[in-house]
């Protein structure tokens, strides 16, 4: 049987995919969700923020065996004003922020670049990203060590990223609130916000771009699995 892999950071981003779906809590409060399609066994794993997230799902996908494709499905933030929330984007290009590497991917247009970062990035951040990698257009945190994991196992990948916060939003800090192992705590993260009041008109269009978005992603995932299927050149071994 044909396996499917989805990794995503956090279960909202997978939800409009994932409805109907076997569930059930892998290792670390990964989220895990399993079907069949034909001769197609689908799994899709959140497995929490940055690289220990990534790592991890990356690890429940491989559990029942190697997937014969990866896509990498999640939000991401704006680094330049002419893409805004929701807008879709079929990766290119990832950057690492962190060891410098890239990652080249199957894409209609190759030089769409973003960035993987280690933390969060606010206003200040993303603005200093844009000056530092000309040509990236959003940043997120898992898809480079996802594509580096595909590579050393010879999996094709494919990356679907939605915007969900545009280059001037500058949204509350999240960082404090991600432990080590890329768990985010909503509760806390909530309450937090619960006493700024002028923080709520912010969080409720954040909460309506982020639906939004992960709503393109579910349907830019089905059409891009059919056309794998038809031989296309969606995907491909990260180079």
């Amino acid at each position: 049987m044909i396996r499917v892999a989805f990794i995503a950071a956090m279960r909202s981003e997978l939800w409009p995919l994932v409805k109907g779906w076997r569930s059930r809590r892998g290792p670390g409060g990964a989220s895990v969700y399993e079907t069949e399609a034909g001769e197609e066994a689908w799994i899709a794993v959140a497995g929490g923020i940055g690289r220990a997230g990534a790592t991890r799902s990356f690890s429940i996908v491989n559990q029942g065996g190697k997937p014969d494709l990866i896509v990498n499905l999640g939000l991401a933030g704006s680094l330049v004003p002419e893409i805004a929330p929701p807008r879709l984007l079929t990766v290119g290009q990832i950057g690492d922020t962190r060891s410098g590497e890239r990652f080249g991917l199957a894409s209609d247009d190759r030089k769409l670049l973003i960035l993987t970062a280690m933390h969060v990035a606010g206003r200040a951040e993303k603005l200093r990203l844009a000056e530092s990698y000309p040509g990236a257009v959003a940043v997120e945190m898992e898809a480079a060590t996802i594509a580096r994991l595909a590579q050393a196992n010879s999996i094709p990948m494919a990356c679907l990223k939605a915007i969900s916060d545009a280059a001037d939003d500058d949204i509350p800090d999240m960082n404090p609130f991600i432990d080590a192992e890329g768990r985010f705590e909503t509760a806390r993260y909530a309450l937090r916000i619960a006493i700024q009041p002028r923080r709520w008109r912010q969080m409720v269009r954040l909460g309506e771009n982020s639906r939004r978005a992960s709503g393109e992603l579910a349907r830019a995932a089905i059409e891009l699995l059919a056309d794998w299927r038809n031989g296309k050149p969606v995907a491909k071994v990260p180079e």
